[in-house]
């Protein structure tokens, strides 16, 4: 509860200074508040930040690689910090992989849909919430939001 209470201190702190400072949506990661560095470094030891930006003055995206003896293994997972606090982990997953609920609720909502990509959504408690899917439907793309029940939601 102490981490989490630090990341919310941190994170509130770090986005003002990043809605300040920075206009762009990309943010080095090296100008990262300490606060919000402190609270990866420590919920994440075995990953490196290799990107952040925001989207909007409220919501602070870092990209993080996991780490194994200095090299980079696996794939990369996004840590979202909202206002008040850090909220969500997004793991990105193969399509293949993307449960068959939801892959039946995207199909007899959006028939023909074609997903790019997947992310599996995990909330500050590290249980599955829900899958972002990056989608192109009727020559559009687009993103939605799967639980694994197969209900659409929108991103809290």
């Amino acid at each position: 509860m102490r981490t989490l209470s630090l990341l919310a201190c941190g994170a509130v702190l770090g986005l003002v200074v990043l809605a300040t400072n920075a206009r762009a949506a990309d943010v080095p990661v090296n100008k990262l508040p300490p606060e919000i560095s402190t609270a990866l470094a420590k919920r994440f030891p075995n990953a490196k930040p290799v990107k952040a930006f925001t989207e909007g003055t409220d919501h602070l995206e870092v990209v993080l690689q996991p780490q194994k003896a200095g090299k980079p293994v696996g794939m990369t997972f996004e840590v979202v910090f909202k206002r008040g606090g850090y909220r969500l982990i997004e793991k990105e997953i193969t399509v293949k992989s993307l449960p068959v609920v939801v892959t039946n609720a995207l199909e007899t909502k959006m028939p023909g849909a074609k997903v790019a990509k997947a992310q599996e959504v995990f909330n500050a408690k590290n249980v599955r919430i829900f899958y972002t899917l990056a989608i192109t439907f009727k020559g559009k793309g687009g993103e939605v939001h799967i639980t694994p029940a197969g209900k659409f939601v929108v991103e809290p």
